[in-house]
């Protein structure tokens, strides 16, 4: 449950970032061109990493933390044998 909450808080974040880009925000106009525009945070790729990243991180904990190294196993599952030819 504890690790539920932040998610949940870091998905309605992203949710307000998304919807401050959909409104037309201006913020100033010089010589018919708009400077200052107030753009969606989420256009960034910089954002979509760290959030990808964060969600990525906190399954594995979630993983690590319930099942231990286990977790790892559902990885190799097909056939072991595969692991020996990747490396």
């Amino acid at each position: 449950m504890v690790l539920r909450v932040p998610l949940f808080l870091e998905l309605c974040f992203y949710l307000f970032l998304f919807l401050i880009g959909q409104a037309p925000f201006y913020l100033g106009k010089s010589y018919n061109y708009h400077i200052w525009e107030l753009a969606a945070p989420t256009n960034d790729i910089n954002t979509t990493v760290a959030c990808g990243f964060t969600h990525v991180m906190a399954y594995f904990y979630a993983g690590l933390t319930k099942k231990g190294l286990k977790l790892f196993r559902k990885y190799i599952q097909p056939t072991p044998i595969l692991l020996l030819l990747i490396s």
